[in-house]
């Protein structure tokens, strides 16, 4: 079961790069309800990037996809990856390669050629879906009504399954329920709060069935594990600290970090998708060849520093937009950058969507740092 945690926590970090993903591609797009469509028949040829209110697909893209949007449906065609984020996914049509998505509500209805990874609150794998590799979901409810030829991993709440899996599955969470009629090829492991939270079908299994209770849990302070609650308790301090260093030091900057995340959200994201990304590819290019390594290494070295920094950007964009605060505000902004790190870290600590928040926040920040620097050289500041 620790290879399933350790597979979902691996491939959490790839859902909400999704997010930063800009408009391009031939598309009709109406102004009035920001929807953005591939009307049936059509065909794009390379890369797809849409992002807006609604994302439909109904033609045919000969190459990857990567859509954000608040909805999204996909009855056509992609010939590559799907890469998609939003807060209502209809996947139907077809996907050649793998699937890689994440929302809140995600329906998956059609075909994937390899694998699909999926984060969200709620997933349902319709009966007419078809998966040829297998399947990674984290998300608090699954039902797998659908086919999986190779293998199901997750960590969820609750997960029913009504469909087939052709190989092992492997469940973290709450409750499991193996229905009649539905079909495991290979063995099932779970491991539950309680054991006697699950249901399987006789017959269902075609392997062994393994079903273990979690251990008992470690030393808890406010309900928190306890080395846990002492690191984020260290993290908290750290970011106050350096929070009112930075506020003291240069207040309107301070501000301007906030707002260039707040009001420039979308190009936010979009920098942060290209500095986390490709400063590591720069830096191991650098390093190719010995004259490169000094600047490899300070590269390296400033990029672990604007990671840090990206985790301000969390406090300052939940205060400013909770007190209604911008780059004039006197020593509130400092107290609303202390309540906003508290919620933010308090959000962090729920399991699933602590990990995806924390990596959305890293993005999000990192990119507003990217704005902040680009407008000081231009001699103006994104901000109010």
């Amino acid at each position: 079961m620790k290879r399933t945690a350790t597979l979902v926590a691996a491939a959490l970090p790839v859902f909400l790069l999704f997010w930063c993903v800009g408009c391009g591609g031939d598309r009709e797009r109406s102004e009035e309800s920001r929807t953005i469509i591939l009307p049936a028949g059509e065909t794009h040829d390379g890369w797809y990037f849409a992002a807006g209110q609604r994302v439909i697909i109904n033609g045919t893209i000969n190459g990857d996809a990567y859509i954000a949007a608040g909805q999204v449906e996909i009855n056509g065609v992609v010939n590559g990856d799907l890469l998609v984020a939003g807060g209502d996914l209809e996947i139907g049509g077809s996907i050649t390669d793998d699937l890689r998505a994440a929302g809140g509500n995600v329906r998956i209805n059609g075909s994937v050629g390899k694998n699909a990874s999926v984060a969200g609150g709620n997933i349902t794998v319709r009966p007419t879906a078809s998966i040829k590799g297998g399947l990674l979901v984290a998300c608090g409810t699954l039902t797998q009504g659908g086919s999986v030829e190779k293998d199901l991993l997750a960590a969820m709440g609750q997960m029913d399954v009504t469909g087939s899996v052709g190989k092992n599955t492997d469940a973290f969470g709450g409750r499991l329920t193996v229905t009649r009629g539905a079909s495991i090829g290979g063995n099932l492991t779970a491991v539950l709060t309680e054991k006697d939270r699950s249901e399987i079908a006789e017959g269902a299994v075609k392997g062994s069935i393994s079903l273990r209770q979690r251990e008992e849990a470690p030393a808890r302070i406010l309900g928190i594990p306890s080395g846990r609650f002492i690191w984020k308790a260290f993290w908290f301090g750290s970011f106050m600290v350096t929070g009112l260093v930075f506020f003291l030091f240069s207040r309107k900057t301070f501000a301007d970090y906030g707002a260039a995340a707040l009001n420039g959200f979308g190009l936010s994201l979009l920098w942060g998708l290209a500095l986390v990304i490709g400063t590591p590819i720069v830096v191991i290019i650098l390093c190719i060849t010995l004259i490169g390594i000094p600047p490899g290494l300070i590269l390296l070295a400033l990029y672990f520093i604007v990671l840090y920094l990206s985790q301000l950007s969390a406090g300052l964009v939940a205060g400013m937009r909770l007190f209604g605060l911008n780059a004039t505000s006197g020593w509130i902004l400092y107290f609303a950058f202390v309540v906003g790190t508290l919620i933010y870290q308090g959000l962090s600590l729920i399991p699933v969507l602590g990990i995806l928040l924390e990596v959305f926040v890293l993005l999000l920040g990192s990119g507003a740092i990217v704005l902040l620097v680009k407008g000081m050289v231009k001699g103006k500041v994104t901000g109010e």
